[in-house]
């Protein structure tokens, strides 16, 4: 910069050398900021170097969002508005309420003999003091600067904004523990798990059950050919028992049984959960041989009926692959295709390069040719990984709880 630019009279070299300095700031700021100058700031600077009068200063020009970076702020609010919905219907589809979460740590714990958890109010619950190896499941719980331990909520409600309180959401140590002692009692001989419960329910009179309801509750996994898992549910069942006659099993794809699951899933929630009649239980426990074969098939009957309805979704799915497989090598074709055709630049790289960098830029050219050279196949390959294992779709199905639902109003 010119020395007495400070006293520099108008239009003279020193004041033009000080009004490009600031420019030259103004540019680098922005530039670090948005990737972008402000169109102003160069209408500014034809002005200052013209002699013409210059309406704005440089130095004080806001910065503007370009039209991509606003068109990619919209799409980032749209995709988060997208998932906010999705989360919400799935949390609302698997029951992850609060209640439900509390309950199974409740259930956990009381089979793995630890202590109860005690509420504070508020739908806080005080910290609780576990062991035989379910200690780290709580060590995160101490405030970390004070060390104090703070309470748990289930509820992300109570939670929001505060640090002095901690959300037992599905991935914290202890209801992640509880949720794999509880998978494990489905295939394993916990003595104080039962598996066959009694309960009224408001059944909808659309169902026709006329006598006592057999739901069976089992968990459905569709796979691939190549064992990913590809879609998976806890799968309903039921078997309509009449007071007189043969059992019937319930085609519960038709449009009249729709609210049949929905009853059946309220009366098993932790605020509507009423026990059944002794009696429905003795009846049911003396017909148990001859029913359970019935079941059985039941399930998987509603296993293949429940691959059949999801072929549609899951073909939807592999198209969506298919495109995804597709965009993502088109453009590193694009972006290969532009770095070796960049020979220009290069070349003058190479001027500036010492012997063992020129010799790495030269492999690293190899190395994007040899890449594009294979991309085709590999892209074919991919291609034919998703298209075979939505070829060879595979149910697989494990039994897991029976309920016996009494309508409300029976005595049965």
């Amino acid at each position: 910069m010119g020395t007495g630019w400070r006293n520099a009279s108008a239009n003279s070299y020193e004041a033009d050398l000080e009004f490009l300095s600031r420019v030259a700031r103004k540019v680098a700021i922005e530039r670090e900021d948005l990737g972008s100058v402000n169109p102003v700031l160069a209408r500014a600077v034809e002005a200052q170097m013209l002699g013409r009068l210059v309406l704005v200063d440089p130095t004080s020009v806001a910065p503007s969002p370009s039209a991509a970076m606003l068109a990619a702020e919209q799409d980032l609010r749209e995709q988060v508005r997208r998932l906010r919905r999705q989360l919400g219907h799935s949390m609302e589809r698997l029951h992850v309420a609060p209640a439900n979460v509390r309950r199974v740590v409740d259930t956990a714990l009381r089979l793995a003999e630890q202590p109860p958890l005690a509420d504070l109010g508020g739908r806080l619950i005080e910290p609780p003091t576990l062991r035989a190896g379910w200690q780290d499941t709580v060590a995160g719980l101490a405030d970390p600067l004070s060390g104090e331990p703070r309470p748990m909520t289930f509820d992300a409600a109570v939670a929001a904004g505060r640090d002095d309180v901690v959300l037992a959401h599905l991935e914290h140590p202890l209801v992640a523990q509880c949720t794999r002692l509880l998978r494990t009692g489905i295939w394993g001989d916990l003595a104080a798990l039962r598996r066959v419960s009694a309960v009224r329910a408001a059944l909808p009179a659309e169902a026709g059950i006329e006598g006592l309801l057999l739901a069976v509750f089992a968990r459905l996994v569709v796979v691939g050919s190549d064992g990913s898992r590809l879609h998976e549910e806890v799968m309903l069942t039921g078997r309509a028992l009449p007071d007189s006659g043969r059992s019937r099993r319930l085609e519960l794809e038709q449009p009249r049984m729709s609210g049949l699951r929905t009853a059946v899933e309220a009366a098993l929630q932790p605020d509507g959960c009423r026990l059944g009649t002794e009696q429905a239980r003795h009846r049911v426990a003396e017909q148990w041989e001859r029913l359970e074969p019935l079941l059985a098939e039941d399930v998987r009957a509603r296993a293949s009926e429940r691959r059949s309805s999801l072929s549609g979704e899951l073909g939807r799915r592999a198209e969506q692959e298919d495109k995804r497989v597709r965009s993502v090598f088109a453009q590193l074709d694009t972006t290969l295709r532009g770095a070796l055709a960049d020979d220009g630049q290069l070349r003058l790289r190479f001027e500036g390069l010492d012997e063992v960098e020129r010799g790495q830029l030269e492999r690293d050219h190899a190395a994007w040719q040899a890449r594009l050279d294979g991309l085709e196949e590999e892209r074919d390959r991919e291609l034919e990984t998703v298209r075979s294992r939505y070829a060879g779709l595979r149910e697989l199905v494990f039994p897991i709880a029976v309920a016996v639902v009494v309508s409300d109003g029976a005595e049965r």
